[in-house]
């Protein structure tokens, strides 16, 4: 989210309007914050998000692929209304959490290993 922000003071409308627009975009360590402590994420972060997902979620033609850290229980107390829609956005699609205490939550690990998770939300 940082690259979306001009030296975190304001959005970057240029980059906005891109990552809003463009048919496919993928999101990697989405919400990333220092030792996943959601406190210290900055209200421009949380609200570049915001603004980005629901430009998304309005126009669901655009595919979104969200990687995060995060669990389901952090991404909810970082703001609930984002939480909501990103599930509703991946409601006939993919979508996993993993168990927050699982070390081994490296996606790259997991299909390396033959892992990876394969659970459709119903």
């Amino acid at each position: 989210m940082a690259e979306a922000t001009d030296n975190y003071r304001a959005i970057d409308f240029k980059k906005f309007s891109m990552w809003s627009s463009i048919p496919l975009l993928y999101i990697d360590d989405f919400l990333k914050c220092m030792d996943n402590d959601i406190n210290k994420l900055t209200d421009l972060e949380k609200r570049t998000a915001r603004a980005i997902i629901n430009a998304r979620y309005n126009n669901p033609k655009l595919i979104t692929i969200i990687s995060t850290e995060l669990t389901d229980v952090q991404l909810e107390r970082i703001d609930r209304s984002l939480f909501s829609r990103l599930k509703e956005m991946a409601t006939s699609k993919y979508l996993h959490f993993m168990d927050p205490k699982d070390t081994s939550r490296d996606i790259r690990h997991l299909k390396f290993i033959g892992e990876w998770p394969k659970e459709e939300i119903k």
